[in-house]
């Protein structure tokens, strides 16, 4: 089946306490995956060998593995739960998406925010989350498989 795989590197944080203030961190877990209508999929396991690895050089060590199939459109929401590692810990995340809507897609928007759902706080350039364009590799046709 086709697909559309994306990897990219991530630093998460965590942001604690009343007065906003930020502590590095590490992805402890999925908390929620949304898909739309039919869709399908998972988030395989988070792996975390390469701690505090802010600004390397290579590809993270680091890993999330998405598999994703799209049969209906719509937005898909991903949470993570993340625990304080006292650093910056960046992320690849293997993503594969298929298109089984029957319809061409034309793009896809990634958007960071904190929360879930109707609750998420969205932000063009969330404080704290940061995106290393240039590790990432990613298929240039959005090919319909459904």
């Amino acid at each position: 089946m086709a697909g559309l795989s994306r990897s990219y590197g991530a630093a998460a944080l965590l942001a604690s306490g009343l007065m906003g203030s930020a502590q590095g961190g590490v992805i402890a877990s999925t908390t929620t995956l949304s898909l739309p209508g039919s869709s399908t999929g998972t988030v395989g396991a988070i792996v975390t060998p390469a701690q505090n690895n802010d600004n390397n050089t290579a590809a993270s060590l680091n890993t999330v593995p998405y598999n994703i199939f799209f049969n209906t459109l719509g937005p898909m929401q991903v949470e993570f739960a993340t625990s304080v590692s006292g650093g910056t810990t960046e992320y690849r995340f293997t993503q594969t998406f298929n298109n089984n809507t029957g319809q061409v897609w034309t793009g896809f928007v990634f958007e960071l925010g904190f929360g879930i759902l109707a609750l998420v706080s969205w932000r063009r350039k969330p404080w704290g989350l940061a995106a290393d364009r240039a590790k990432e590799t990613r298929q240039a046709a959005l090919p319909t498989t459904g």
